[in-house]
């Protein structure tokens, strides 16, 4: 049973309309979303997503998006054409510890952050902890493998308008049933369709 009290772990994904989380062009660049879901990169759903990172201390991800995402956020900090709300996510994430999952990788490159290997030990630990939520990216497989074990407490997924047909898709191989709660669903200009289900 979930404790109502602790720190939720919360996936945030982007989703295209038929399941697809990393296309099959995006894994051959490593393991992270896939940048060409959202049709349009708007204030809206930047709005959106900085609301939501108000309630969010610490950041987790599979080894797959290291470097890689470290190596993005940091050059839109010292971008001068970089999207503002990109330099805004950047400047944010930049302040917040993030642990990443890897059982060959020896350090990340950002600050107050580190390499771990056990994610169920870890993550039980962090809830345990006092603070605000926890927040993962994944890439595909690392969010795979945490809705596997049942670790996640809430999704937040974006849907956008688009089928790719071929690629990694975010519940691949689940053994288990799981009943969700529906929290709120936000219709954005773009098409973009964002849920947040509680499970």
């Amino acid at each position: 049973m979930k404790q109502t009290n602790a720190r939720k772990l919360i996936l945030s994904m982007d989703m295209s309309f038929d399941g697809i989380v990393v296309t099959e062009h995006d894994q051959s660049a490593g393991e992270t979303d896939a940048a060409d879901h959202n049709i349009e990169n708007s204030d809206e759903l930047w709005n959106h997503m900085f609301n939501d990172l108000a309630s969010v201390d610490t950041i987790l991800t599979g080894g797959g998006m290291n470097p890689e995402y470290f190596d993005h956020w940091r050059a839109q900090l010292s971008n001068p054409t970089a999207d503002p709300n990109e330099v805004k996510y950047a400047r944010w994430a930049y302040q917040i510890p993030h642990i990443v999952f890897s059982k060959t990788q020896q350090k990340v490159d950002w600050p107050n952050s580190r390499i771990a290997t056990n994610p169920e030990a870890e993550i039980v630990s962090l809830k345990q902890q006092p603070g605000k939520d926890i927040l993962t990216w994944g890439g595909a497989t690392f969010a795979n493998y945490l809705i596997s074990k049942g670790l996640i407490d809430e999704y937040n997924i974006r849907v956008s308008p688009k089928i790719f047909g071929r690629g990694k898709t975010l519940f691949n191989n689940i053994q288990y049933r799981s009943n969700l709660s529906l929290i709120d669903v936000r219709q954005l200009k773009s098409g973009i369709v964002m849920l947040r289900y509680k499970a």
